[in-house]
């Protein structure tokens, strides 16, 4: 029952060593510009918290004497961290096999020292209930600038918590529907990168003609498939390619529609009848943006299905953090000016156009192939300056059966993920609030 949960001031559970939490350095200790590298300790940022995880994979990177220096904000595994700076609320537990990390001064490290009074996975759970949520914002609310919750702050916090075994029960209901969300997560990021693999062994390398003029038979392909491909390559402005295959640019293949931007007066945040969503390229790697303006003609509305890039952003040279050149797909609504749709000039050419853009091919092209693409975005004219291998109609046709199954596929897991999703946001708040609680042993035997 609610009555019996406790409420415990967050310093008391830090002054009784149950708790430890801590953000990253500040000042003299943070890490140079120099320490930076490729590979290394990973530096974790509030974008690299995504979907209830840390990605590890796309973070920055420290060198040996950065993480020597640095004296605050060092993580480990099973450590929930917490955005606390301009992106208030963000949230992931580290899992039991990530690295060693270090957190920026946007990030604070929230850890259990004593499981036997909280249990780590509870504690990562309530602090998404309202009764944690609802004072964080009202502490956000009280700067003059950007949000933010500073540690003092976060210290007055309070928790709430039932005895530890309800704890573990409302841990392990929880965590079972997040396990099942990532795995279908995961398999989805397989299934992209299964079509990345088949776009890139087709048009890139080339593999089933190669194959065939070695006198083999294409690994991977049907029979009928392999009969479209020669077995024979030819000379071109860019290089050997098959034989009956041509060169054009990507003018010749798609086209882009911008978006609208509607005024700041038209936006909402809960959706009612004749408004639709805004898509902005953040909302393609969270789900805590949405804004949703009037549905008018003046709008360019897109379908889940259209392939979608992002026009404006950095060029850093890091596609996977950069949103020029991003691959956005899977959202219907309305795009604002910083996206585009592209329009297929080519029968069957969606499904190629998407692996495209999401090899890091486009991205190459808009950062750095073209001198009027070099800024912060690109037009349709730009198109006309990166040239590409362009294949017979018929290996389009073939492509797109296989990588539209694909698609297929993952828009189905997709709508897995939201259902069980919606479930667990169902779930969550009457747990937390003690509203629902798991049955004894006593009463599931009556």
């Amino acid at each position: 029952m609610e009555s019996e949960w406790n409420e415990s001031i967050i310093s008391d559970l830090l002054a009784k060593k149950v708790l430890w939490i801590e953000d990253g350095n500040h000042g003299e200790n943070r890490p140079r510009q120099d320490e930076f590298t490729k590979v290394g300790v990973p530096f974790i940022r509030p974008d690299d918290l995504k979907a209830g995880r840390v990605d590890f994979r796309n973070c920055d990177h420290i060198n040996q004497v950065g993480y020597a220096r640095v004296r605050k904000g060092k993580g480990q595994s099973g450590d929930i961290l917490f955005t606390h700076r301009a992106t208030v609320g963000r949230m992931a537990r580290v899992g039991s096999h990530d690295p060693k990390f270090v957190a920026n001064p946007g990030v604070t490290v929230w850890r259990v020292l004593d499981p036997g009074t909280i249990d780590p996975s509870f504690l990562y759970f309530a602090m998404q209930g309202s009764h944690f949520m609802d004072q964080v914002w009202a502490e956000a609310g009280n700067t003059d600038t950007f949000p933010y919750v500073s540690l003092t702050q976060q210290r007055r916090l309070i928790l709430r918590y039932p005895e530890i075994e309800t704890q573990r029960e409302i841990a392990r209901a929880l965590g079972a529907l997040d396990d099942k969300i990532a795995l279908l997560r995961d398999t989805n990021a397989t299934l992209e990168a299964l079509a990345q693999a088949l776009f890139k062994s087709w048009f890139v390398d080339f593999d089933p003609v190669r194959a065939k003029a070695d006198g083999q038979d294409p690994e991977g392909v049907p029979p009928e498939m392999a009969d479209l491909f020669p077995s024979e390559f030819q000379d071109s402005e860019l290089g050997a390619i098959p034989k009956g295959w041509g060169v054009g640019t990507l003018s010749d293949i798609f086209e882009i529609q911008g978006g609208t931007q509607p005024p700041a007066s038209e936006f909402l945040e809960h959706p009612k009848d004749g408004y639709v969503r805004l898509l902005q390229i953040r909302d393609f790697s969270t789900d805590a943006h949405k804004t949703y303006i009037p549905k008018t003609k003046k709008l360019r509305l897109v379908e889940v299905d259209d392939v979608l890039i992002g026009r404006y952003g950095s060029g850093s040279g890091d596609a996977k953090k950069d949103s020029l050149g991003r691959l956005l797909r899977g959202l219907s609504g309305a795009i604002n000016v910083a996206v585009v749709k592209t329009i297929p000039k080519i029968q069957n050419s969606k499904e190629y156009i998407a692996a495209l853009v999401g090899s890091g091919m486009f991205y190459r092209f808009v950062v750095g192939g073209s001198a009027r693409a070099v800024q912060a975005g690109f037009r349709q004219e730009d198109l006309e300056f990166h040239k590409v291998v362009i294949p017979p109609g018929w290996v389009f046709e073939a492509f797109e059966e296989l990588a539209s199954a694909i698609w297929e596929r993952r828009k189905m897991i997709w709508g897995e993920a939201e259902s069980l999703g919606a479930i667990r946001n169902t779930l969550l708040p009457r747990l937390m609030s003690g509203k629902l609680r798991f049955p004894t042993p006593e009463e599931i035997s009556a």
